[in-house]
């Protein structure tokens, strides 16, 4: 369930990328760049990146402790 949601989600979101394709070729910064994908994508993408970023922080703690 959650894959076919998340199939469908992308898909949308190449839709959505396809239309401001040209604006995409034609940035002047990174922040332009970013901004021209649409919010949910990004959304996705800094969820899924926090996500990683927390679980490294935890074994990086946990392995620390072990070595106290």
């Amino acid at each position: 369930q959650h894959r076919e949601a998340l199939g469908n989600f992308i898909c949308n979101s190449c839709k959505d990328i396809e239309q401001y394709h040209k604006s995409l070729e034609n940035l002047n910064s990174l922040n332009e760049y970013y901004n021209s994908f649409p919010l949910a994508l990004t959304n996705f993408f800094d969820g899924l990146v926090g996500s990683i970023e927390k679980y490294k922080n935890a074994v990086r703690e946990r392995k620390q402790k072990q070595y106290e």
